[in-house]
């Protein structure tokens, strides 16, 4: 079972901190959002910044967010050499996602 959590960029009067991660509060009437994070407790954190942890690392052993770009990269020999696509994580349908960025098709990239 993967772990829940999220991360959020602080607001202006935390600027010194990248990211915020934790369990998140979001309060939808009002747009605020929260980020309880051990040490420091409920930060304010930039609404539209807050991502949830995917259960996924990269090949860095960094963990994935929604919202983070990552690149594939590798070699064909068929059509021009060296390939490399880039993907946004996503939620979509109740699943984490890869959303191809730059790609006109399925098969070849922009």
């Amino acid at each position: 079972m993967r772990e829940i959590k999220f991360r959020g960029k602080p607001i202006e009067f935390y600027s010194d901190t990248k990211w915020f991660y934790g369990s998140a509060i979001m309060n939808y009437e009002d747009r605020l959002a929260y980020i309880e994070e051990p040490g420091n407790g409920f930060v304010p954190v930039k609404w539209a910044s807050v991502s949830e942890y995917t259960g996924l690392k990269d090949k860095n052993d960094k963990e994935l967010f929604e919202g983070d770009v990552f690149e594939e990269n590798y070699f064909d020999n068929e059509y021009d050499g060296q390939v490399i696509n880039r993907y946004e994580v996503i939620f979509n349908n109740g699943a984490f996602m890869a959303k191809p960025i730059g790609v006109t098709s399925n098969k070849f990239p922009i």
